[in-house]
């Protein structure tokens, strides 16, 4: 399994690709296994049928929004937790120890080691315990397997049931894309001294299985102020696509007819004209669901630039 950087418009992450062979057993796991397997509904991402937009719409018109990140999602879930869901499916222990190998891959960060190495010491005084199979290191979701959307999903189902519940408890609505989780309420007797209890229980949950927030991506929106859920603005009846994002199309498709995409693609730090195109189009798919008048003009002048030339940028 191969390792590339996919690179943003302002940032990078780590993308892992699988060999040609481990792509297509991996694409069969998926389709033949996991897709069969159902998350829970407050789960909205890599689920059939579900958008991210009627994701956002659950939380229009909302007082109060609560927005917390995991940190390091695929990559903190291990291949014990992968081992369970194939258990949990009825798969036998050795086939589901096997399956989970196929779906996880040795990482190379070593601020897990340390967690690693205490998780297989626990396995180790387990009566069931294969010593063969016994390795130093834990196996993690790699972000970049066709197999690591739908198990992150199936992985999470306790905790989305919990959350469920939690939200319920406490009059709010709560969901989870991926890394993602909001919760938001349309009482105007919601406080800000409930939803720092509210952030104590989730980071709470978090660590009982595992995973960690990340505390700088947590956020209590209070009403008046404008709130975004999913790259949406949630504050009207329906959500809409955010101020800064049509801005910065507008320039985009301003300066490419100006300057042309190869001179373009240098001043904003694209390193092909073709990941630039990609990246923009990309834009346009999301606005689609969400304005799609607006996605379509877009589109239209997008594709009325000229891209021939250089696709790389010297």
């Amino acid at each position: 399994m191969g390792v590339k950087h996919e690179i943003g418009e302002h940032s990078f992450r780590r993308i892992c690709v699988p060999t040609p062979e481990l792509m297509q057993l991996q694409r069969w796991i998926d389709k033949n296994i996991l897709s069969v397997a159902r998350p829970h509904s407050a789960s909205v991402a890599y689920s059939q049928g579900k958008k991210l937009i009627d994701a956002a719409q659950l939380h229009c018109s909302s007082t109060w929004l609560v927005k917390l990140d995991v940190k390091n999602f695929f990559e903190s879930i291990t291949e014990i937790d992968v081992y369970r869901v194939f258990l949990s499916l009825g798969y036998p222990a050795l086939l589901s120890f096997e399956l989970a190998r196929i779906c996880t891959r040795l990482g190379v960060d070593s601020a897990y080691a340390r967690k690693d190495v205490f998780a297989v010491r626990r396995l180790a005084r387990r009566k069931d315990y294969v010593a063969a199979y016994s390795r130093p290191r834990m196996g993690r979701l790699p972000q970049g397997a066709p197999t690591s959307p739908k198990l992150s999903n199936l992985v999470m189902r306790s905790f989305d049931k919990d959350m469920t519940d939690l939200a319920q408890k406490e009059g709010m609505t709560y969901t989870r894309y991926a890394d993602d989780l909001c919760f938001s309420t349309k009482s105007p007797s919601y406080t800000r001294d409930r939803a720092t209890k509210l952030i104590r229980s989730v980071y709470g949950a978090l660590g009982a299985i595992g995973l960690g927030p990340n505390r700088t991506k947590t956020v209590v929106v209070p009403p008046g102020a404008r709130k975004v859920v999913l790259g949406l603005t949630v504050n009207d009846v329906r959500p809409r696509l955010p101020v800064e994002l049509k801005s910065r199309m507008r320039v985009h498709l301003h300066y490419l007819t100006i300057f042309g995409p190869v001179e373009h693609a240098k001043r904003t730090g694209f390193t092909s004209t073709l990941g630039m195109y990609r990246h923009l189009a990309g834009i346009c798919a999301f606005a689609q669901q969400v304005e799609p008048e607006l996605a379509k003009d877009w589109l239209a002048k997008l594709q009325g630039i000229s891209w021939i030339g250089d696709a790389s940028v010297p």
